[in-house]
C-alpha cells in the first residue's frame, strides 16, 4: 500500500495520531505539540476551516481538540511575549517595538491599541472561538481543553487518543515578569472584544 502524503496543513504527526490539533496562540500549544512529536519547525496558527478545506474526508474522521484559556490571562501572556520581543523574528521584534514606544502599561494596550483591526489581524488577539467554531457558532472540534486545568484535561485526551505521550511536557513556558495589573474599565473591554470566548467555554 503506498503511503498517503499529507497535504497542507496536514503533517506526518497527524496521520499518525489520527488526529486534529487547532493550535491557539498563547494556549500551551507547544507543549501539547511536543507530546503528538510534531516538529518544531512550521508550527501553525491557523483555524479549523484549514483541515477541513484541505481534506474533508480526514477532517471527519481525525479526532479534533484545541486548548483554550481565560481571555484575560490570554492577553496577558500575549502582552508580556511580544514586548518582550517574542520569538525573535522580525516581525515580533517590530511589533514589540511598537507596543513599547505606543502603550506604557497593558491598560493602556487594551484600552488604546488593541481595536477590531488589530484583533483581527494579529494571530496572538484573534478571539478563540474564531479558531474552532464556524460562523453559526457550532463547535468544530471534539473536545475543549482548558488551560487552567490543562495536566487533568490531558489525561482525559489521552482516553480518545492513547498513542501520544504519557504527560504532557513543559515547553516555551513564558517567564511571569513583571506582575500585570488590570483596571475595571480594562477587564470590561476584554469581556466585550472576547464574548464570544466567554459564552463558549467560561459561561
Amino acid at each position: 500500500m503506498v503511503a498517503r502524503i499529507p497535504l497542507y496543513p496536514y503533517q506526518s504527526f497527524n496521520d499518525e495520531h489520527k488526529v486534529i490539533f487547532v493550535h491557539i496562540p498563547k494556549n500551551a500549544g507547544s507543549s501539547v505539540l511536543s507530546a503528538l512529536g510534531a516538529p518544531e519547525r512550521g508550527r501553525l496558527h491557523i483555524d479549523y476551516s484549514h483541515y477541513l478545506r484541505s481534506d474533508s474526508e480526514r477532517f471527519a474522521r481525525y479526532f479534533k481538540f484545541a486548548v483554550v484559556r481565560d481571555p484575560v490571562s490570554r492577553a496577558i501572556s500575549a502582552y508580556r511575549y511580544l514586548i518582550a520581543g517574542g520569538n525573535q523574528s522580525a516581525e515580533d521584534l517590530e511589533l514589540g517595538t511598537l507596543i513599547r514606544k505606543e502603550c506604557s502599561t497593558f491598560d493602556g494596550f487594551i484600552q488604546d491599541f488593541l481595536t477590531p483591526s488589530v484583533l483581527a489581524n494579529w494571530d496572538m488577539f484573534r478571539p478563540q472561538s474564531s479558531y474552532i467554531c464556524a460562523r453559526n457558532g457550532a463547535l468544530m472540534v471534539d473536545i475543549v481543553l482548558h488551560f487552567e486545568s490543562l495536566d487533568e484535561d490531558y489525561q482525559q485526551l489521552r482516553h480518545n487518543i492513547a498513542s501520544i505521550a504519557k504527560r504532557l511536557p513543559c515547553v516555551n513556558k513564558s517567564a511571569n515578569g513583571t506582575e500585570v495589573s488590570a483596571e475595571q474599565v480594562t477587564l470590561r473591554k476584554i469581556r466585550e472584544f472576547y464574548m464570544a470566548d466567554y459564552d463558549q467555554f467560561y459561561s
